[in-house]
């Protein structure tokens, strides 16, 4: 009886052993997370390159760990990349790097690590062929060669014999650079210096000279007028601007009126009529500026026909008119009021006065004047072949 109890306690811890695992499932199924393959690299340089990799897991993302070579894993850099390449930059030159790629396939998931792949980054190399070209008084262009993929340059340039580190530095990407602001007719040194991470490698050094700041020459005057005129000179100085200062004859440099200029002639304006005037034309050239040799002019005198002239004309039509003149005989303002039309119409402007006096004039509409002044006074006649050949005479004076 005994043994027949046991017999079935047995039985019933058997069947109770398997519905238990019957009630809590099937246990998950982990898939395979396959290590990455094909490791390469590409594009090395000095301080960069290209990693590359084939991921077995689709788009799964992957670990991927750098460093110099013989690195333990774990103190490496580590960036975690879903495509199957990364560039990586900030490499020393000339040193050997190894990198492992894991894959990531779930949180508590990942490959093991992949074989260890190496590279060597491109030795730093001094930049070459030093030379300057379009140099002037204050500017000069320095070239080079850079033996270096996609690496920038630092330049530094000061007088010959400054101590590195002491110069004018800029950075570059480019094989040359314009520099200004330099002093005529100095000595010059620069130096290139590859920037290759950690270990930057600078070059021999080069030197130049700024050209000689010369003196404008050739000072003359044109286009004299009564209140204007044109200056002139010949500047030796490629590509610098120049400093004009005039004002009336024995005036203290300094205190004339200074227009800058990279022509080699200007006009001004403003000047008093029948009065002489100095300027002189400096040279910029940095902090070495040349002063020429003092240039005159007298303006011519004033016109004899300057003022605000008016009066009356009358025959077919009758009505007012008014012109100005200026200090140079050139008509600036004209019209005239019709009576027969009760309106104004403009006349002719932009013409000269001759030393004659004598007037002659087309209106727009087509009234043809010509006039004799003397003095203080003014006579004529007037006629528009335009509108019948109407005619008449005008008088007046200046105000």
């Amino acid at each position: 009886m005994k043994n027949l109890f046991l017999f079935l306690s047995v039985i019933g811890l058997t069947f109770q052993s398997c519905s238990s695992d019957d009630d809590g499932g099937d246990a998950p199924i982990i898939a395979v997370c396959d290590t990455p393959i094909n490791l390469s690299i590409s594009e090395i340089t000095e301080a960069s390159a290209v990693l590359n990799w084939e991921n077995l897991n689709g788009v799964q993302n992957v670990k991927v760990e750098y460093g110099p070579t013989g690195f333990s894993t774990g103190s490496g850099t580590v960036i975690t990349a879903s495509q199957n390449s990364i560039s990586i930059d900030g490499l020393t030159q000339d040193t050997s790097y190894d990198f492992y790629v894991q894959a990531i396939c779930a949180v508590d998931n990942t490959s093991a690590q992949s074989n260890v792949s190496s590279f060597t980054t491109n030795e730093c190399n001094i930049p070459i062929n030093l030379s300057v070209s379009e140099i002037t008084e204050a500017s000069a262009v320095l070239n080079w060669e850079n033996n270096n993929d996609n690496l920038d340059v630092n330049v530094e340039y000061g007088p010959t014999g400054f101590s590195s580190g002491s110069g004018t530095v800029i950075s570059t990407s480019q094989n040359s650079i314009s520099i200004d602001g330099l002093i005529s007719d100095t000595s010059y040194d620069f130096y290139l210096q590859a920037v290759c991470s950690v270990n930057n490698m600078q070059s021999e050094v080069a030197t130049f000279t700024t050209n000689e700041c010369q003196i404008p020459i050739n000072l003359s005057v044109s286009e004299i007028k009564a209140d204007s005129t044109v200056l002139n000179w010949e500047n030796l100085n490629v590509g610098q601007d120049v400093n004009v200062e005039y004002g009336p004859a024995g005036f203290i440099l300094g205190n004339g009126t200074v227009i800058s200029a990279s022509q080699n002639s200007i006009s001004i304006d403003g000047l008093i009529p029948d009065t002489s005037y100095d300027f002189y034309v400096q040279a910029v050239c940095s902090v070495n500026n040349m002063q020429s040799e003092v240039g005159t002019f007298t303006t011519n005198a004033p016109s004899p026909f300057a003022g605000t002239w008016s009066g009356t004309y009358d025959g077919d039509d009758t009505g007012t008119w008014v012109f100005v003149v200026d200090v140079n005989s050139i008509v600036t303002e004209s019209t005239a009021f019709s009576n027969n039309a009760n309106a104004t119409q403009q006349g002719e402007v932009g013409g000269m006065i001759p030393a004659s006096g004598v007037v002659t004039a087309t209106a727009p509409n087509g009234t043809q004047t010509t006039a004799q002044i003397t003095g203080d006074t003014l006579d004529g006649t007037w006629v528009n072949p335009t509108q019948g050949n109407i005619s008449g005479t005008l008088t007046g004076s200046r105000e």
